[in-house]
């Protein structure tokens, strides 16, 4: 049950020290996620053909090594585990030399294309999980609210940040949390953890205002989430950990 592939660092996925950016590592991540569901009879165009798609609710990412520009990344990943209405899929993520630089963990459901609600689902063959290997024993719970949020930007969802769902990809929201910190402090530091919780769907046209909580952190970890301007609803929340680069 376990999938791998190798993918290239490429230019646009290369930050300006020539470090792979955390959105370009969840980018991987999703892809090599999406190629073996179709691999398992579980993919996009069966779920489609049945009204269904894939949502992903939580995720946590350890980053031993963030690799560099032209190197290898290669992403081994696995079902491990089902409850309910909800998958966990877990994640090892080593480098041209076989090292070790990452693991993550991710939980996702099944949604009504026409409801927007989660739906159980039984569309292709059944995912054994007895005994499959969890990267990392907690399980993912909801990440807290912010106690003091502080504004860091704004955002208007546009074309090119809706996807194939129809809503806003998932790696746009880290991408403008991430954005939403101070350019002083990315340059320095480089992500060492991260775990997300996606609340709510966004669309096209919604503006999103990104808040920023760095109060116990002691200036190097950040609870962050980004809300709807029209209705104030939480769309997600992402706590980060960093370390120096």
């Amino acid at each position: 049950m376990v999938f791998t592939h190798t993918w290239p660092v490429t230019t646009d996925g290369s930050d300006s020290r020539g470090r792979m950016t955390l959105p370009y590592l969840c980018k991987l991540l999703q892809e090599t996620a999406t190629f073996h569901a179709d691999l398992l009879g579980w993919g996009v165009d069966v779920l489609k053909e049945n009204n269904l798609q894939w949502v992903l609710s939580r995720q946590w990412i350890r980053i031993d090594r963030m690799p560099g520009w032209k190197e290898n990344v290669t992403v081994a990943t696995w079902p491990s585990a089902q409850r309910g209405i909800s998958w966990n899929r877990d994640f090892r993520l080593t480098d041209s030399d076989g090292a070790p630089i990452g693991i993550a963990t991710s939980l996702w459901f099944v949604m009504d294309r026409e409801t927007r609600r989660p739906r159980p689902a039984q569309v292709g063959p059944a995912m054994p999980v007895e005994g499959a290997e969890r990267v990392r024993d907690a399980e993912l719970k909801a990440l807290p609210a912010l106690m003091e949020p502080a504004p860091a930007g704004s955002v208007t969802a546009a074309w090119h940040d809706i996807d194939y769902h129809q809503h806003v990809n998932n790696i746009k929201y880290l991408t403008w949390m991430i954005n939403g910190l101070e350019n002083a402090f990315l340059a320095d530091y480089v992500a060492a953890e991260v775990e997300i919780n996606f609340l709510q769907e966004g669309f096209l046209g919604d503006v999103l205002n990104v808040k920023t909580d760095d109060s116990t952190g002691a200036g190097r970890d950040f609870l962050q989430n980004l809300t709807r301007e029209s209705d104030g609803a939480e769309l997600c929340r992402m706590k980060t950990r960093w370390r120096p680069s």
